[in-house]
């Protein structure tokens, strides 16, 4: 198949047969080729920039590269979907440190710095073709950056959380820049915001850890003695990997009693390493009776 360049190179009169061409591109890699948004997004390409059909076609409308933005250049999201249309700084702020854990999140900041593996997505908000440094929109990572700010300046905090910031202020040096992208496609960026935000979507967003993975990495006392069951129910073969799946919480509820931890002589002492006191014949036929039941 030839080049999308030289297919759509322009006509003698200087504008591509745009239509056509779109139908038998899309038709030959089949519907699945361009996603939904993208194909919606090119019925509003003006048929005269054929330059710009091909770089969505072809998938090739992309952020930019990672970059260091100026935290002074930045603003927060007046649509952020957390809390809807809000054009007012401190209002936001306000929000935010209320109903999203924006004082968690800046107290985990200066303990361990920012999360090396999440980035921030901005668009620009200033005239491009001005003389003046670019001024942008945080659209995500609004926490990140709330939390952010009000280290760099605990003053713009509001009252009743001023201290608190000055108190951590002092334990970080200031913060010039966040690692992040710029989007000059605002439907790309929303694409990529979903994936994080809209859970696993069928595989194809961001899939949570449940409480078995979030064992195995970290253990903790809460869910210890079910988990060391169910890890030898499933060696023993009393159920399969399937069938574990969903049961870790409802188990502990019950095995997590004073009376199921005396019958097991359970010792979670080490989350990691659960000890059991009980003979291993005797072991395994409770075992079984609560993987039966």
């Amino acid at each position: 198949m030839p080049s999308m360049a030289a297919t759509l190179a322009p006509s003698a009169r200087g504008a591509p047969v745009v239509a056509p061409v779109y139908r038998a591109y899309t038709g030959a890699r089949g519907c699945a080729y361009i996603p939904n948004w993208r194909r919606q997004r090119l019925a509003k390409v003006s048929p005269a920039n054929y330059a710009e059909w091909i770089r969505y076609a072809e998938g090739k409308i992309v952020a930019g590269p990672v970059v260091d933005i100026p935290v002074d250049r930045i603003h927060l999201y007046e649509e952020n979907p957390r809390h809807g249309r809000m054009t007012d700084r401190d209002q936001i702020i306000e929000f935010l440190l209320q109903d999203e854990q924006v004082y968690e999140l800046a107290s985990s900041i200066v303990e361990h710095e920012t999360n090396p593996l999440e980035l921030i997505g901005v668009v620009r908000i200033d005239n491009k073709g001005g003389r003046g440094k670019p001024t942008y929109e945080v659209w995500e990572g609004n926490r990140r950056v709330c939390a952010i700010m009000l280290l760099n300046d605990p003053q713009i905090a509001p009252a009743r959380w001023r201290k608190r910031f000055e108190q951590l202020s002092e334990r970080i040096p200031l913060i010039e820049s966040i690692e992040g992208r710029v989007f000059d496609d605002r439907d790309e960026l929303r694409f990529w915001m979903r994936n994080i935000h809209n859970g696993a979507q069928g595989g194809q967003g961001r899939k949570d850890w449940g409480p078995d993975e979030q064992h195995r990495d970290h253990p903790t006392r809460k869910n210890a003695i079910a988990f060391a069951l169910l890890e030898r129910a499933e060696e023993k073969g009393y159920l399969t990997k399937a069938k574990r799946k969903g049961t870790l919480t409802t188990l502990q509820r019950f095995v997590g009693t004073s009376v199921a931890r005396e019958i097991l002589e359970a010792d979670d002492s080490d989350p990691a390493s659960v000890i059991f006191g009980r003979r291993k014949s005797e072991l395994n036929k409770i075992l079984k009776v609560l993987i039966a039941g």
